[in-house]
């Protein structure tokens, strides 16, 4: 999708990691499976190629939902803590903050985090200081570039005071969203990359085909990967003794096929395979 349905989230992505200084924060703004984590992954990647962050530079990820029922371990997590700050707090220790300067920190589920913790960060990202817990006499500095993720309506679930602080709010878009062109280069990336960890000429149903690209994955782009892997399992199983692997109707899980056999008739042994090779060049239709 990076020519189609990402092409102006990614260009909005680069311009916020080249933006003078630390970079601009960006929110990350998708359904779960959408991608959001790997666009996070990419763009760290790309701040090392051009050299944005340091050569030691980490990325850090955060996963948010984890601090939901105990805000004050996000923050000594993420800002660290002094010895003596809470009981069984025996020496200093350094937070993420700390690991993640001159890189990347990745806070993603950030709609998890309780308003004090929203606050806590939105301070730190006036001015790149921070108090450890324990300690607010010593000022530490970070310089870390910014990305937030959330699967909620921004609007709706993080402070005023923090969506302020944000200046570029990217919406990635679903698999519903995406066009039949990128859906088919998804399926491709997908059943190659098991083609190759499994060693085997993968053949892929027409019938399997047309499904995998008209359902309704609740899962995204996870699920549909999700479904890929479960039909390789299943397949594996038929055909282990063969170079070559046949991806049927009945390979795919079964809550799919008591979707679609509640639908339709389409439940029938498919006779006709597409080999990935041509997969790219596959015009779909509904037979």
């Amino acid at each position: 999708g990076s020519s189609g349905s990402l092409h102006y989230a990614i260009e909005q992505c680069k311009a916020a990691m080249n933006y003078p200084g630390s970079g601009l924060a960006v929110l990350l703004h998708g359904p779960t499976g959408s991608g959001k984590s790997l666009l996070a992954a990419k763009l760290y990647d790309y701040c090392r190629q051009q050299r944005l962050i340091a050569e030691k530079g980490q990325l850090i990820t955060v996963n948010c939902a984890e601090y939901s029922d105990n805000p004050d371990f996000f923050l000594t997590s993420l800002f660290g803590y002094t010895k003596g700050a809470y009981t069984g707090a025996e020496k200093d220790s350094e937070g993420l903050l700390t690991l993640a300067d001159q890189g990347l920190l990745f806070l993603d589920e950030i709609h998890s985090l309780t308003p004090e913790c929203q606050e806590k960060l939105f301070q730190f990202m006036d001015r790149a200081i921070y108090h450890r817990v324990g300690d607010n006499e010593t000022w530490y500095t970070s310089r870390v570039r910014l990305i937030l993720a959330t699967t909620e309506p921004p609007e709706e679930v993080l402070l005023k005071t923090l969506q302020r602080r944000i200046p570029m709010t990217i919406t990635v878009p679903g698999l519903k969203q995406r066009g039949v062109q990128e859906k088919v280069q998804l399926l491709y990336a997908m059943f190659k990359e098991e083609e190759q960890r499994l060693h085997k000429t993968i053949l892929l149903s027409t019938k399997v085909y047309n499904i995998l690209l008209s359902h309704d994955f609740t899962g995204n782009i996870g699920g549909l990967k999700s479904c890929v892997q479960s039909c390789c399992i299943n397949s594996l199983f038929q055909d282990s003794d063969h170079k070559e692997m046949q991806i049927q109707l009945v390979s795919l899980p079964s809550h799919i096929l008591n979707d679609i056999t509640e639908k339709s008739s389409v439940y029938t042994t498919s006779t006709e395979y597409i080999r990935l090779q041509d997969l790219m060049s596959f015009i779909h239709t509904d037979k």
